[in-house]
């Protein structure tokens, strides 16, 4: 990813999961384990919770990086509404568990973080439909400051996971 991009992707506040969850090794791309919402997971399985996230999350970040490299407004307000998505989801997922009880308080606050970023990127991508070309619509990106606020909320829940032993900050 060039700078201009990884730039990009952390006002977008996409960055924050990759980093704080991110694990050697490659994982299949499937959904993460949801067990029931009663149930508590171990540190382990919630562990590797986290970690399926993160690699799902990759998928979206490559796809946030090509949409910001389109060569339409269209294109690039179509893959800002697939990752505001794909943020919903993601935070749909940390709602459905039950961590455990020394990191609910984090998982709560990540979750709530990501509808927040898809509330944020949203909003860019209604902006950026009145833009007149591609150059326009990322100069709207850049200086989106909803997404940024929210990036640093995600930042701040992932480094309390990260002191707890839940992600490893690589």
């Amino acid at each position: 990813m060039n700078r201009t991009a990884r730039l990009i992707a952390s006002l977008l506040g996409c960055a924050g999961i990759v980093a704080g969850c991110s694990s050697a090794g490659s994982m299949p791309r499937s959904a993460p384990p949801s067990p029931a919402h009663h149930n508590t997971m171990s540190a382990s399985a919630y562990r590797q919770f986290l970690r399926t996230l993160s690699h799902q999350e990759d998928g979206a970040h490559r796809g946030i990086d090509a949409a910001l490299h389109a060569g339409s407004v269209i294109a690039m307000r179509k893959g800002l509404l697939g990752f505001a998505a794909d943020q919903q989801h993601v935070s749909e997922e940390l709602s459905s568990i039950t961590p455990p009880a020394d990191a609910a308080h984090a998982n709560a606050a990540l979750g709530r973080a990501f509808v927040m970023n898809a509330a944020a990127i949203r909003r860019v991508a209604a902006a950026i439909a009145r833009a007149r070309s591609p150059k326009a619509a990322l100069a709207i990106v850049m200086s989106a400051e909803g997404p940024r606020r929210v990036g640093q909320e995600i930042d701040a829940a992932l480094g309390l996971l990260r002191k707890l032993g839940y992600t490893s900050g690589e």
